[in-house]
């Protein structure tokens, strides 16, 4: 009878819990998506919810297919939160094939100013090339320098995977930026 009791709340409290990936209180990203999804790829929470060293806890869209055009286009959505953040060294970890340091990508994004916002429009056409996939994200990224004057930036990320061939790495397999075409507007 014990057994069975401890069995009920044991359920009773499983069904309790809110679903994983709908953590309540999630922190606005900032960032506009036009595709009505929600934008916020990640949230930072501490450990234990005390304060200390924050870990990244992964919300709904995390879940998805690593390989899939969402995530493709959560990749680009968290490469400018962490701008806007200005936390340049983990933006770019994002990259794959750079030939910056992370000191030189610093300093590149450090001459705009402050990224203040972003907007991250829907995915283009998936392209297929040598054991690759590929995809563009236009997106539009606007700030203020250190002068004070507002800047715009609009443009492509370009977005490479390896497909599922012998020898690649799960790693390999994941979605990574390889090149940005963004120009200055106005």
């Amino acid at each position: 009878m014990t057994k069975i009791a401890s069995l009920s709340i044991l359920l009773l409290l499983a069904a309790c819990r809110a679903p994983v990936g709908q953590q309540q209180g999630a922190p606005d990203s900032n960032i506009t998506v036009n595709s009505g999804a929600p934008a916020t790829a990640t949230e930072a929470r501490t450990e234990g919810g005390l304060p200390g060293k924050a870990v990244e806890v992964p919300t709904a869209r995390d879940a998805s297919d690593p390989k899939s055009p969402e995530a493709a286009r959560a990749l680009v959505e968290r490469y400018a939160d962490l701008l806007k953040q200005g936390r340049f060294k983990d933006a770019h970890r994002l990259w794959s094939g750079d030939t910056l340091t992370d000191q030189q990508f610093a300093a590149k994004w450090q001459r705009y100013g402050k990224v203040d916002g972003a907007t991250v429009d829907a995915l283009g056409e998936l392209q297929g090339a040598a054991g690759s996939i590929y995809a563009e994200v236009p997106i539009k990224l606007s700030g203020t320098t250190r002068q004070g004057q507002l800047f715009s930036l609009s443009g492509t990320i370009t977005l490479r995977r390896v497909n599922d061939v012998p020898g690649s790495t799960e790693e390999q397999r994941r979605w990574h930026i390889v090149k940005t075409e963004l120009q200055p507007v106005g």
